[in-house]
């Protein structure tokens, strides 16, 4: 199966909100079960490797706009 690109997620997920039990579903439902995923300095991941892959860079940009606005 041919990895898909993380962004094809973002898309799925701009203007929309989730939980992460909703995100899971979702992400299940539109690309199915077994899809994987890749990024610029990540691939092969699955659908939890993913979301927490999301997780940490949205912690690091948050972080990175707290630490500029000081």
């Amino acid at each position: 199966m041919e990895q898909l690109h993380a962004h094809e997620v973002l898309h799925m997920m701009k203007g929309n909100s989730y939980s992460e039990l909703s995100l899971k579903k979702a992400i299940s439902e539109k690309f199915g079960e077994d899809q994987r995923f890749y990024t610029c300095s990540a691939e092969n991941m699955d659908i939890d490797e993913l979301i927490d892959f999301l997780k940490m860079r949205s912690e690091e940009r948050r972080v990175g706009k707290e630490c500029r606005s000081r």
